[in-house]
């Protein structure tokens, strides 16, 4: 009996291996392995092919969630609303930023959020939601938007597993306030560890990033915003 793989690593990589390997090898040669210019390109071409302003690498899918609340100035004491279908790294990067998460039911048709249930999940401590695009679909975003537009929330995109996936004319990540994408290797684009990245259109949102995914560093030795240990390495770039 064989068995067939849900994620085939090893054919994977040996159907790129001579690509994959180069592009490690030239990493490795550089002596170069955090912050520099392969993270700086990937940056550019996502940025590019999601028809986004800004993108920015991070450590992995939920700290891109994570950090998008933190710079959104959301924390503790507030409330985040997102579905009750989704991996639990979602409700974590909630958490880690201070927020509470409160979960609301999804559309039977396609396990997605169900925006018609937001709004009554809405108080004066809610200031964000999280629509999860699961299985390569986008949520129903126009709906969304305009919970957000009407009650002044935020909008973080968990596309972890929707890269690549579009909604009207414009890709996922690129709806709401922040798009967070995971690369772990079951994902739509996958590397060969952990991996993520947060994109935006707001220039003082990226600026804000830039720093906080580097301990809030805007200069050497100098913070000016809270912040976490989350950088794309040069080989997963």
């Amino acid at each position: 009996i064989s068995m067939i793989l849900f994620n085939d690593f090893i054919t994977e990589y040996q159907s790129i291996k001579k690509e994959i390997n180069q592009a490690i090898s030239k990493v490795l040669n550089s002596g170069w392995f955090i912050l520099g210019k392969e993270l700086e390109q990937f940056e550019k071409e996502f940025a590019n092919y999601l028809n986004v302003k800004y993108c920015v690498g991070v450590g992995s899918g939920t700290d891109a969630i994570t950090l998008s609340l933190m710079a959104l100035d959301i924390g503790y004491g507030d409330e985040v609303i997102t579905t009750n279908l989704t991996a639990f790294p979602t409700i974590t990067g909630i958490f880690r930023s201070g927020a509470k998460p409160v979960v609301v039911d999804i559309l039977i048709e396609d396990g997605l959020i169900n925006p018609d249930l937001i709004e009554k999940k809405i108080n004066k401590k809610t200031k964000a939601i999280v629509p999860v695009h699961l299985y390569g679909q986008s949520c129903e975003m126009n709906n969304i938007i305009e919970i957000a537009r009407k009650n002044k929330l935020k909008i973080v995109e968990d596309c972890a597993q929707a890269a690549g996936s579009v909604y009207g004319n414009k890709k996922t990540g690129t709806l709401g306030d922040c798009g967070a994408f995971s690369f772990y290797p079951t994902k739509t684009i996958g590397a060969y560890g952990d991996g993520g990245a947060i994109t935006t259109n707001c220039e003082l949102l990226y600026k804000k990033l830039i720093t906080m995914r580097n301990y809030g560093q805007s200069s050497r030795y100098h913070h000016d915003y809270d912040g976490l240990n989350s950088r794309l390495d040069e080989i997963q770039a």
